[in-house]
């Protein structure tokens, strides 16, 4: 094990002097990798969001940068502001359709449904599960003081070769 870390270090520093030598920073050669639409750095984006081919890798990149922000307590409060924005984007971008408010096809229409009870039951139940799936979970988790289950990441694989270019 000793010796892969010893050659990952001797890449990532290999790596640094060419970007010394190119006058780049880590962060804007990370951001011009992803912003770049040219064909060429597309094929090696190409698996960052594939669920069986590149997740877990890309969740590893994640949990690395969310770990080194929160070292400090500054990072700390940066990083979850960073997610409540990004929560809160979540939120508001998940809402019923317009068009769906109270129509029903008159194959579902039954007894039961024409109770208001039951439209009430059942258009909640759409709303929060169905529509706002985030916000219900992240309630539904808050409330029964649980975590969502955690991503499966990598961190335990050796072989990496064929997933490098993720």
């Amino acid at each position: 094990m000793a010796g892969r870390a010893d050659s990952m270090n001797s890449k990532i520093t290999c790596v640094f002097k060419l970007m010394d030598e190119l006058s780049i920073s880590p962060k804007d050669f990370v951001i011009g990798f992803f912003k770049d639409n040219s064909t060429d750095f597309a094929i090696h984006r190409q698996y960052w969001a594939a669920k069986d081919r590149g997740w877990k890798l890309t969740v590893d990149v994640v949990h690395a940068i969310r770990d080194v922000v929160n070292k400090k307590e500054v990072g700390k409060k940066l990083w979850m502001d960073l997610i409540l924005s990004e929560a809160s984007i979540i939120v508001s971008r998940q809402k019923p359709p317009v068009h769906l408010k109270h129509f029903y096809s008159a194959s579902n229409i039954s007894q039961t449904l024409l109770t208001n009870e039951t439209a009430r039951e059942l258009w909640e139940k759409n709303l929060v599960e169905e529509y706002m799936p985030f916000l219900f979970q992240l309630i539904t988790h808050k409330l029964s003081k649980t975590t969502a289950s955690p991503i499966q990441s990598n961190k335990k694989t050796t072989k990496r070769a064929s997933t490098r270019r993720q």
